[in-house]
């Protein structure tokens, strides 16, 4: 199993690998910077937080090969 892992690794598509990190930036930058000033920006903030979440679950399986 060992050697599908090492494959996977030489052949990864770093180009999905910058889209996924991307998005993750994208919404770390919203919810970092962002001061809900109303209801609507409130869930936009919790979205994005969400958003971080899954994605960077997503970023951990794709590095794990799975």
């Amino acid at each position: 199993m060992t050697a599908n892992v090492s494959e996977f690794e030489r052949t990864k598509p770093r180009g999905t690998h910058r889209k996924i990190n991307s998005a993750i930036n994208k919404y770390e930058a919203i919810v970092s910077r962002a001061k809900p000033m109303d209801d609507e920006e409130a869930v936009k903030v919790e979205m994005s937080y969400e958003f971080v979440k899954v994605l960077k679950g997503i970023r951990k399986s794709f590095l794990a090969g799975e």
